[in-house]
């Protein structure tokens, strides 16, 4: 009895957390988008990963970064949230922006410990891996 309340927090099915070598439709675009930053800025790419939950901690570094010369150019604000990146891309147009299409999977806050989030880790380290 007492093993029923502890099985009801692990998933019903089992998630393979590792990197399987395939990219995503929704991958493409940000892997993409980065080429591109990188070839025009050159260098390197700043990538952050932010969805609705993060929005005012983005906004603030955006502000306190605004001032860095060329460090916009270099950056590339990705989320799995559209209705975040239309907010920031109606805050400030001149943004690299792109919505990162993972079906809904990250749209939500996650907790450290959570599958979700490490689903979400794994999947950011395809990006980066690409």
């Amino acid at each position: 009895r007492e093993w029923e309340s502890v099985l009801e927090i692990f998933p019903k099915n089992i998630i393979s957390l590792d990197y399987s070598g395939s990219v995503c439709a929704g991958d493409c675009l940000v892997i993409e988008k980065a080429k591109q930053i990188f070839r025009s800025a050159g260098d390197w790419v700043i990538l952050i990963i932010f969805n609705k939950s993060f929005l005012s901690m983005t906004k603030s570094w955006l502000c306190n970064t605004q001032f860095i010369h060329g460090i916009w150019n270099k950056t590339l604000l990705i989320s799995p949230d559209a209705w975040a990146v239309e907010d920031l891309a109606t805050w400030n147009s001149e943004l690299n922006l792109v919505h990162w299409d993972t079906e809904g999977d990250f749209e939500e806050e996650l907790e450290f410990g959570q599958v979700s989030y490490f689903r979400l880790m794994s999947r950011r380290l395809s990006l980066f891996i690409q």
